[in-house]
This record gives C-alpha cells, structure tokens and sequence, in this order.
C-alpha cells in the first residue's frame, strides 16, 4: 500500500506533512504504525472517538482513491489540559514522549490507527475494532471504489455490505454466529460476546483481506 503524506498545521510553524504510518503511531506500537518527528497526545477536554463503521470506510476509500482528508491541527503540550487514551491505544502502549496535542483531527487520526492494528498477532482478546478490505468488485452504482469492512465488538459480523449504515438482518447474524460457532470450536449457546475480534470476518464479504500486515 501507498502511503500518502497528510498536513498537519501547528499554531507557531509552518505545515509539516506525516505519513499514515506516523499517523498510526500516535496509538498503534506495532509496524508498519512508526514514529515521526511528530508525537500528538490527546488532551483530556477532547470528546472520545464516536465516528461510526460507515464514516470509518469512506475514509479509507476516499485515501486510496487519492482524495484530499484535511488537515490535522495540533499544539504544543500543556499539562494543564490533562491527557486521555486514542482509541485503540493499548494498555502498555510504548509511547514517546509526546511533542504536540492533538486538537482536531481525532476521528480521522483514529480511523487511520484502524489500519495499521495488527489484533491477529496480539495476545489479549479484546481488541475493540478491526478493518478488512473485500477484494471482490464493488456493487454495480456504488458510490466506493473500494469496499472497507470495519468490525466492532458489538457487531462482529460486520455491517451491509451495500449500505454500511444498515446492520445485518437477524438471519444473516444468527447464520453468521453458527458459523463463527462451527469454525471457532464453540458450542451453540456462544454469544457475540463470547468471539475475540481475531476470531471472526465481515460476513457478507465476498472475498475480505485483513488491511493490517505485521512486517516484524
């Protein structure tokens, strides 16, 4: 994959443009996630990550198609503000010392730290999200050129794959559940809850890829 640079605009500098991994390595520890020149930490006045499955995709389709994402704006650190989590920032995350504070810009940040999170190579079970890619064609008159399938906690079979906002047919979960079952080694009674995000797959993919690649 290609990674193009994103500005990121400072309140006392000139832009300066990071790559998606360096992106990524604000909250992801594992390559290809890295780290650049610029470290943003999250203050604590900032709202948590509350994009949801279908803003997540359309912005990975809109990267590879090559479309511009916005800027980043960021600050030097301030105690004062506090600090909180990413996302997907693991407990033991070995962060560097953070040069900047990330004032706008979180949602994007964290839906490109998505990515770069490789969950099938970690030990705990819980990670919160995973993204693949279906590889297939996309569906004649669709708006996306390239078919993203981020997975939840609470959905982990996915979302439509014509309309990421619709959730899947109670049918297609309870099928969708009996397979994880068979395949995972659980018995009938499984819940949703009960299938670590490393265990499962978009279900109405055609053909979904993991985007996240461990290159250690």
């Amino acid at each position: 994959m290609d990674y193009a640079g994103d500005t990121v605009g400072t309140f006392s500098s000139d832009p300066q443009f990071l790559t998606l991994p360096q992106i990524a390595g604000w909250q992801i520890d594992t390559a290809p996630a890295c780290v650049g020149e610029v470290m943003a930490d999250l203050p604590a006045l900032q709202r948590g990550a509350v994009w949801n499955v279908r803003q997540i995709e359309e912005l990975w389709d809109s990267i590879l198609r090559g479309f511009p994402i916005g800027a980043f704006t960021i600050s030097p650190p301030d105690g004062a503000l506090g600090r909180q989590d990413f996302k997907y920032q693991t407990q033991g995350f070995s962060q560097k010392a953070a040069t900047h504070l990330l004032l706008d810009g979180q949602q994007r940040a964290t839906a490109i730290a998505l990515a770069f999170d490789s969950i099938w190579v970690r030990q705990d079970c819980m990670a919160k999200g995973a993204l693949w890619i279906d590889i297939s064609e996309p569906p004649k008159d669709h708006e996306r050129r390239y078919i993203f399938r981020a997975l939840t906690r609470a959905h982990p079979w996915g979302y439509s794959r014509n309309n990421p906002g619709d959730r899947l047919g109670s049918a297609a979960i309870r099928a969708a559940l009996r397979c994880f079952q068979l395949v995972v080694g659980r018995n009938a009674k499984s819940r949703p809850s009960d299938f670590a995000l490393q265990e499962v797959w978009p279900w109405e993919a055609v053909a979904p890829v993991p985007v996240a690649v461990d290159f250690r």
